[in-house]
């Protein structure tokens, strides 16, 4: 007993020296001698690989020394209110979610709870390239102090070891064994959950897929299907979303009092719906988080954020903290926006108006993309044939895919898919298989494969043969976005191959795109630079070749274009719709103000 307190009071002095304020010193550029003797800053000179896309976090090993443990970790919890462990890491979660660069917020954490000499030495391995606020180990941190908080009288100089308990957490979320499927999970779910796509980009597909008749049918827009099916009115939960999202991404503010809200032009009662349909005390979590990890993997722990992601408010009685920024956005702008709708029919009894309803919401979403194509290619009448075109050429019984353009002397083909990546591949961990993710998407491959031969066959463009050139680009885009990194792209092409699907020599590997990578395609054709084949011609022959279409554009062709005038008015347009409900002046974007003008790149921590 004696050993473990005296254990403890070391641990507790070495992490109070190594905790607490001023201001440190400014980080030099990195540079580097280029082969010509030009100094310049290192970004510049090096080859860009797919490896300088992984960042490292920086644990609790690394900046004590010594790790304190997960006990000394549970001690410290219990000695805190909720509140105390909310208010910290929702802070610091809104920061690294905002568009400023991640370092800066590193840095600032750094000046604000590092003495010396710990802080110097932490800057410079932020300097490096390593990261030290690490939103999943805040997530995680809150997921325990929801069971550990209170447990013992509230201690102040616990509270100001919060910077240490993130530090701790991180230090224990490895869970990855030494086997290749534990690590592909763990890699897999890193990038998944440190990639959310740009933010214009997921609300333009809202608006597209919820709110614009372009791509409803007969029956209308799907967010009619939304209101007479949950009985909550879309127009109350979007600009609920957005009033919290903005203050926290925008302002760093993760706390949102019932003021924030008395500007809305919508019925106190909608509002107030919107609220309860949004979050959840701290009660209702516990029993949410306890069901979903007692039937989970260990391994699987550290990601499971699935209750934080249904409710991402936390409800106290003077307000709500928003647990993360890109869950509140992702309840409207993703795919939890839906499945409200489905829940409310299986609660119903409406089982039967399933598949009809799942069907009309992927339908508005293929027409959405093949729209964008359209309209890259406006001034090349006649080259962009859709899926009814396509059989209209080929046969209205055949096989086809979603969109082909005709190049002349190529064609890329691609395939739209829906599909979310599984839920055992967003927990990583031991539960995920790398080949169930690639068996989906090679049921696309076939579509791409059989549309491909019979363009060959029925030659109504003509298409070289026997030249050993390759003439077709084949692309499946998946519109809720994919961690498309070398081990997946890699293995995916290998499965193809040995299965013998899209194998004939003129048709080059096989790329996965989303929106975000098509979106950067159409702002680079809009400032008359390289087509999407000339794009993808170039990947396969560059250092990014197994990352993605975006990565490839940015570090190797060094190409920033601006977000596409469509995008922008389709992010406008929800924001419309929300100044209208504030009785706000509608004219002019807003995109600059909300500072998303350009959202950082791919991060995997």
């Amino acid at each position: 007993m004696q050993h473990s307190s005296d254990r403890d009071a070391f641990i507790n002095q070495v992490v109070k020296e190594a905790l607490e304020a001023p201001a440190g010193m400014p980080l030099e550029t990195q540079m580097r001698q280029r082969h010509d003797g030009l100094v310049l800053p290192r970004e510049l000179v090096e080859t860009p690989q797919p490896i300088d896309l992984i960042q490292v976090y920086l644990t609790a090993d690394d900046v004590f020394g010594q790790s304190p443990g997960a006990d000394w970790l549970f001690n410290k919890l219990e000695t805190m209110a909720l509140r105390d462990v909310v208010s910290f890491a929702t802070h610091w979660i809104a920061k690294t979610a905002g568009s400023g660069p991640s370092r800066e917020v590193d840095l600032e954490f750094a000046d604000a709870y590092l003495a010396e000499p710990t802080r110097t030495q932490v800057k410079a391995k932020i300097g490096s390239g390593r990261r030290l606020v690490l939103p999943q180990a805040l997530l995680v941190m809150m997921k325990m102090a929801i069971f550990r908080c209170g447990a013992q009288p509230r201690n102040e100089d616990s509270v100001r070891l919060l910077p240490a308990l993130m530090l701790t957490t991180a230090s224990n979320l490895n869970r990855a064994d030494n086997t290749r499927e534990s690590l592909v999970g763990e890699i897999v779910a890193n990038q998944h959950f440190n990639n959310p796509g740009s933010v214009p980009t997921r609300l333009a597909l809202y608006e597209a897929r919820w709110h614009d008749p372009r791509f409803g049918d007969q029956s209308g827009v799907f967010s009619e299907v939304y209101q007479s099916t949950t009985g909550i009115s879309l127009t109350a939960l979007e600009s609920v979303v957005i009033a919290a999202w903005s203050a926290a991404y925008t302002d760093g503010q993760a706390f949102i009092s019932g003021s924030r809200f008395d500007g809305l032009r919508i019925p106190r009662e909608d509002i107030s719906t919107a609220l309860r349909h949004l979050s959840s005390d701290a009660d209702r979590f516990r029993e949410l988080i306890k069901a979903e990890e007692i039937s989970t993997p260990w391994s699987s722990v550290p990601w499971m954020f699935s209750p934080f992601e249904r409710f991402p408010l936390l409800r106290v009685d003077d307000g709500w903290f928003v647990l993360h920024p890109e869950f509140l956005l992702n309840r409207i702008a993703a795919w939890p926006l839906y499945l409200d709708v489905e829940q409310a029919l299986r609660d119903q009894g409406k089982k039967s108006d399933l598949g009809r309803q799942s069907d009309r919401f992927r339908r508005a979403t293929e027409r959405y993309v093949q729209s964008i194509v359209s309209e890259m290619y406006a001034q090349l009448p006649g080259r962009v044939f859709d899926e009814e075109a396509l059989r209209h050429h080929l046969g209205k019984k055949s096989k086809v895919a979603d969109v082909a353009i005709d190049y002349g002397h190529s064609w890329v083909v691609l395939e739209i898919s829906t599909r979310r990546l599984m839920r055992d591949s967003v927990h990583g961990g031991a539960a995920v298989r790398l080949d169930d993710e690639i068996d989906a998407l090679c049921e696309k491959a076939k579509q791409l494969d059989a549309t491909i031969k019979q363009i060959r066959q029925n030659a109504f463009r003509s298409v070289a043969k026997g030249s050993g050139e390759v003439h077709f680009f084949p692309v499946i885009l998946l519109t809720e976005g994919y961690p498309v990194n070398p081990i997946t792209l890699d293995r995916l092409r290998e499965v193809l191959s040995m299965k013998s699907i899209l194998s004939s020599r003129d048709i080059a590997p096989v790329e996965l795109m989303d929106l975000v990578d098509l979106e950067i395609v159409e702002a680079v054709a809009d400032a008359g630079g390289p087509s999407l084949v000339d794009i993808i011609k170039s990947k396969h022959e560059g250092t990014m070749r197994l990352a993605s279409v975006t990565d490839h554009v940015r570090k190797v062709m060094r190409l920033d274009p601006l977000i596409p005038q469509r995008v922008r008015a389709q992010f406008n347009g929800v924001f419309g719709r929300i100044l209208s409900v504030l009785g706000a002046d509608t004219d002019g974007g807003v995109l600059e103000g909300m500072g998303v003008e350009n959202d950082r790149g791919n991060e995997v921590n």
